[in-house]
């Protein structure tokens, strides 16, 4: 059995898959929805066709890794639009995984467990490739295999131990109060 990753997208969804006995990573790739031929269709096909596209493609996985577990990061609402059709593709994988045990995650409770709460897509993509030995084409991949690690984390026992440093989020902040602790010692 499997844990499957999903970092979830109409063009682009990252998939990372777990071996639940080994805890070892035995797939990390994308399912996009970019090619030439599904761009050229008509506004009125394109969602269609491409949500089925990645419910085929998301199948063929399930075929060859049945599923133990799906853990997903939570969607969450900023922009009407965008939020409705990320929407849909959530749809898509409930259905394709609707006999497996589904977990979401929050992007802050993803970030946490694996480095800290402020951290960059690039910062958590950066620590999983150190500590993991991946590499990963895109920031979709690192972001489905940052969710799996949190199951595996948080629900499994998986031993992981936080690095210890700050990030650039962190770094700003620092530099920033630097910068007003030393402009009121000049006012002063």
């Amino acid at each position: 059995m499997y844990i499957y990753g999903l970092d979830l997208s109409m063009s682009n969804t990252g998939v990372t898959i777990i071996d639940s006995e080994t805890n070892e990573v035995v797939y990390i790739g994308s399912i996009s929805t970019t090619s030439k031929e599904l761009e050229k269709l008509p506004i009125e096909y394109k969602h269609g066709k491409k949500l089925k596209h990645q419910f085929d493609e998301i199948n063929k996985l399930i075929d060859e890794y049945p599923p133990e577990v799906a853990v997903v990061e939570r969607g969450f609402t900023r922009f009407n639009n965008p939020t409705q059709v990320l929407f849909r593709v959530h749809g898509i994988f409930n259905l394709a995984f609707c006999e497996t045990k589904t977990i979401y995650y929050t992007p802050k409770e993803i970030k946490n467990c694996i480095y800290q709460g402020n951290a960059s897509k690039e910062e958590i993509a950066n620590v999983l490739s150190n500590r993991l030995n991946l590499k990963f084409k895109n920031e979709d991949e690192s972001d489905s295999t940052a969710i799996a690690m949190t199951y595996l984390i948080n629900e499994k026992g998986y031993e992981w131990k936080k690095v210890k440093a700050l990030t650039e989020k962190d770094k700003l902040n620092a530099k920033r109060r630097k910068e007003k602790e030393e402009l009121k010692k000049k006012k002063s």
